[in-house]
C-alpha cells in the first residue's frame, strides 16, 4: 500500500465513506482497507451532528420532544430534514460510485449504483442506439 493510498483512506474514512466505498474508489480489497483503519485508529468517521445539542433540531435549533419506545428523532419536521440534508449533501451515504467511460463520446463520468450503465446521458444512449446527432 502506497503512502498516497493510506492518506486517501484516512481522508475518505474521515468524510464518512464506508470500507466498501473506499475499496472500490481505490481499487483495493475491502479487508485491506478495514485492517488499515483498525490498525491506524485515526480514521473514525466524522459525526455530522456532533455540534448539535441532544434533542435539538440541527436546522432550526428547536427542541425536539422524543416519544418513548420509538427511535429518537434528529429533526423536528420533514421540511427541516430535507433542508439540512440538501445543504450537507457531501455527508450523505450514497451507493457505491463507479467511474465509467461513455461508449458514445468517450468521456468519463461518475455514476452511482448501476454497473450496467454505458452512456453518460440519455441523448447519447439514444444516438448510439438509433444513430444521429444527440440533441
Amino acid at each position: 500500500m502506497t503512502t498516497w493510498q493510506k492518506q486517501e483512506i484516512l481522508r475518505l474514512r474521515g468524510e464518512g465513506v464506508d470500507y466498501a466505498g473506499i475499496a472500490v474508489r481505490l481499487d483495493m480489497p475491502m479487508n485491506t482497507v478495514k485492517t488499515f483503519c483498525w490498525r491506524s485508529q485515526k480514521a473514525e468517521p466524522v459525526d455530522p451532528f456532533r455540534d448539535v445539542p441532544a434533542n435539538t433540531c440541527p436546522q432550526c435549533r428547536k427542541a425536539i420532544e422524543q416519544v418513548p419506545k420509538q427511535r429518537p428523532r434528529r429533526f423536528c419536521c420533514d421540511h427541516c430534514r430535507r433542508t439540512w440534508w440538501n445543504a450537507h449533501r457531501e455527508l450523505m451515504k450514497h451507493r457505491t460510485s463507479y467511474i465509467k467511460t461513455c461508449e458514445y463520446c468517450g468521456k468519463k463520468f461518475d455514476h452511482r449504483g448501476d454497473l450496467k450503465r454505458r452512456y453518460c446521458s440519455h441523448p447519447h444512449a439514444i444516438a448510439a442506439r438509433f444513430g444521429g446527432d444527440p440533441a
